[in-house]
């Protein structure tokens, strides 16, 4: 099985952890104290940036993005001609390997770089546009209900982190050529009846890339035309509708479950359970994790709303700066497992059909682990996390200086500061595996 999560471990930390965790509070503390003495008016209010050159704006607009997406759908029926065709084993398989490591890992690093790239490359607004000749036009519809916001992709979010953290047989490739079938299936039809706005609201690994996109020092402005931006302006200026917050706990809790998996505890507890057991434990576990993470949130929230300048509180004000939270646990978590297991797809697409082929002159190669060092690996989780923090820290702060009242800037963070440092030393215990 594909374990998705970091190779480096609490032995492998330059310091003890208790010295880890005293650093990280330390910064989150510091950070927190120079800003309210340094960063005095909000800078992020806007999300003004400046126009990018007339031959940038051809290479990402709509017809560039048509044919990236024609074709990526070209890449993905290789991919499913290779997830059902070829070989039954993860080990000979490379499949697994170009969806866990290639497609979800590495969307957080392309995502953060180049903006909400997924949509760019999206195979599936190809598979609709087709599709949609098909459909008669009295079945169309312009997009989902707008009562539904993100929750359709909270729901396409959290069948994928099922399959990925829970079910016991994700890394088959027979059961990934059956789950990217489903999804492509699933979006491509509805699409073809909701138009393109489906994507942005039901299309899990969409609407992922374009929450990370948030991050990027790439924008678009009001009017569609591509900017350079502060990637702070353009986290400030998410939008929030209903389901986005759902969206956010669901990639945080589920990747500090990934954590709690690796844990003692966890493994004393699963050891016996086998089938049906193992999967109700998990998904409770799973279900668990982010109703906490949701939980810890808005109750931070709650007490924030006392100090708030108005009466519809906090909540969805706040809700951006999850964002570099996620990331800094991303990276963390899966830093190495993409360094190491990423090889493999390369390794094994030389010959995906486990036919003898040698296409790529790769088929003899194994894993590199000497690429990075176990202290190198775990420098990179222990700031990731910590960065991570951060700059949650630095967007909470300049979203205070709007939402709360003056005289309550500084004691009105205080709940939020107190979820950060929680986040934190949970995050880093969980990542030591202790």
């Amino acid at each position: 099985m594909i374990l998705t999560h970091g190779l480096g471990g609490r032995s492998d930390l330059p310091i003890p952890v208790w010295v880890a965790l005293y650093v990280a509070v330390g910064v989150l503390l510091f950070s927190f104290l120079a800003l309210g003495l340094l960063w005095r008016s909000s800078r992020f209010a806007t999300e003004d940036g400046v126009a990018l050159p007339r031959w940038v704006q051809v290479a990402v607009g709509e017809r560039a993005s048509r044919l990236a997406q024609a074709v990526a759908l070209a890449g993905t029926v290789v991919f499913l001609a290779v997830a059902w065709f070829g070989p039954a084993s993860v080990a000979t398989n490379p499949a697994p390997t170009w969806l866990y490591v290639w497609v979800w890992v590495g969307l957080v690093p392309c995502s953060l770089l180049l903006g909400p790239i997924w949509r760019f490359l999206n195979p599936v607004r190809a598979l609709a546009r087709l599709l949609s000749r098909f459909v008669p036009s009295r079945l169309r519809q312009a997009g989902l209900p707008a009562g539904a916001g993100r929750w359709p992709a909270v729901v396409s979010l959290g069948v994928f982190l099922w399959l990925e953290l829970v079910f016991d047989h994700s890394d088959e490739p027979r059961v990934v050529a059956g789950f990217v079938t489903a999804y492509v299936l699933v979006h491509g039809i509805g699409g073809a009846v909701a138009g393109p706005r489906w994507f942005d609201a039901a299309d899990g690994l969409e609407v992922y890339s374009a929450t990370i996109g948030r991050l990027a020092p790439w924008g678009r402005s009001a009017e569609g035309e591509a900017v350079l931006r502060h990637p702070l302006a353009g986290l400030a200026a998410m939008p929030v509708p209903p389901g986005q917050l759902a969206v956010l706990c669901t990639l945080l809790g589920s990747t500090a479950f990934d954590g709690v998996t690796r844990t003692s505890f966890w493994g004393d507890l699963t050891r016996d359970l086998v089938g049906p057991g193992y999967l109700i434990t998990g998904t409770l576990g799973l279900v668990a994790a982010v109703l906490l993470v949701a939980g810890a949130y808005q109750l931070a929230m709650r007490a924030t709303d006392a100090f708030s300048r108005y009466a519809d509180g906090t909540s969805r004000a706040f809700a951006h700066t999850l964002v570099p939270i996620i990331v800094g646990y991303t990276v963390a978590h899966y830093f190495s497992f993409a360094v190491f297991q990423g090889q493999v797809g390369a390794i094994l697409a030389s010959d995906p059909f486990g036919r003898g082929w040698d296409l790529f002159g790769s088929a003899q190669s194994s894993i590199d682990y000497l690429v990075v060092s176990p202290r190198t690996i775990a420098v990179v989780q222990l700031a990731a996390v910590v960065c991570g923090h951060v700059v949650g820290v630095v967007a909470a702060h300049d979203r205070s200086l709007e939402e709360l009242r003056p005289r309550s800037v500084a004691v009105g963070q205080l709940p939020y500061l107190l979820l950060m440092v929680g986040l934190t030393s949970t995050g880093l215990v969980l990542l030591m595996g202790l």
